[in-house]
């Protein structure tokens, strides 16, 4: 499990993240919503290690997150970030980045390690991609990669930020499947989106942000139901169910 306790994080004299406590179970996908400049992005960082905590505490399985060694911390929980870098290297070689922390003294990938890259080129649909440069592919192919090189990391604890930019709709729709289906397999994962229907859709679990503040944690249905969609972004949500299915629309 995953314990953010009275988390408060601040920039520049203003409070960004304020007082905020939830917790996260293995086997959910968990989607983060809120109005630009609410804190998602400052959150996924806090608990991935690449800001420090000014107050409260993050707990990763029973253990603070400051008490793990950095490779022990690279293998419980992964991210991938809104803003990349495009590094000279194939895709392929960017893959084998997420096998980093397992390596050993001498830093060798092992038949194992060459086994996680391969199978995660192939969960992401990109196995023909592998021998090509990455400055050569598109936003939504680099987005791609980048995505294989977190699921070679293979960590059960997974934070996205904004996953789904440069894709296509039907890339898009993809990935939320993959996302739910790691999430079946016992990982926890955790997007931060800004397409509201496709997080309700999708989540197992919605958290409604605003202010550095969370304003609602609960189910898709719920969510609608008591009308936080309305209070913090002004627009309506209606439910519609085909074929057994919800289907969230945004008007």
């Amino acid at each position: 499990m995953l314990e953010i306790k009275d988390l408060e994080f601040s920039h520049q004299k203003s409070k960004v993240i304020n007082n905020l406590s939830a917790n996260f179970e293995k086997g959910k996908l968990y989607c983060i919503i809120g109005p630009n400049g609410c804190g998602k992005t400052t959150l996924v960082k806090l608990v991935s290690g690449l800001l420090p905590i000014h107050r409260g505490e993050i707990i990763l399985d029973g253990k603070k997150r400051d008490e793990y060694s950095q490779k022990e911390f690279a293998q419980k929980i992964s991210l991938l970030p809104q803003e990349k870098s495009i590094p000279e290297m194939t895709v392929e070689q960017l893959v084998l980045l997420g096998r980093y922390p397992y390596l050993g003294l001498l830093k060798s990938e092992t038949k194992s390690d060459r086994k996680a890259v391969d199978l995660a080129l192939k969960t992401a649909g990109i196995e023909m991609f592998r021998s090509r440069m990455l400055s050569t592919l598109s936003g939504g192919e680099r987005q791609s990669a980048y995505l294989a090189m977190l699921l070679a990391q293979d960590t059960p604890f997974i934070l996205l930020d904004e996953p789904s930019v440069f894709l296509d709709v039907s890339n898009e729709l993809a990935l939320m499947k993959l996302l739910k289906d790691l999430a079946k397999t016992g990982k926890c994962v955790i997007a931060v989106l800004h397409n509201i229907p496709l997080a309700l859709t999708f989540g197992d679990e919605i958290l409604v942000m605003e202010k550095g503040e969370i304003k609602a944690k609960s189910t898709p249905e719920s969510i609608v139901n008591e009308g936080i969609i309305k209070k913090v972004f002004g627009v309506d949500v209606n439910i519609c169910e085909t074929k057994g299915k919800k289907r969230y629309i945004v008007e």
